[in-house]
């Protein structure tokens, strides 16, 4: 059972989803649930979301780093995280840590 503030229940996570993948999908990318709370149904670490372009357009990670900024705040590189291997995910092109309302969410865009 999650207990503390910082942890993302599914529930959560499907919230934000639904609110974000209206605006990534404008620049046709999906998001997709992935980690702990994906598995478990809940994380008291962090929610990790993947955004891949669909419908075989071409990645504009920059662009949708910009508009989760916008959404979500702030964020630091993960690619120097000692919580990933520098070549853990050689099919993202941004990895980013946000802080989302106290709560950390990783993410990985293609």
């Amino acid at each position: 059972m999650v207990t503390s503030k910082t942890a993302w229940t599914l529930a959560q996570a499907l919230d934000l989803i639904r609110d974000l993948q209206p605006i990534v999908r404008e620049l046709h990318y999906h998001i997709t649930l992935g980690g702990g709370v994906l598995h478990e149904g809940a994380s008291e670490k962090d929610l990790d979301l993947w955004l891949i372009p669909i419908n075989g357009f071409e990645s504009n990670a920059h662009e949708i780093c910009r508009i989760l900024i916008d959404h979500l705040g702030q964020c630091q590189a993960l690619r120097d995280s000692p919580d990933y291997a520098p070549d853990a995910f050689p099919h993202a092109v941004e990895m980013q840590q946000f802080n989302y309302l106290g709560k950390r969410i990783d993410v990985f865009i293609q």
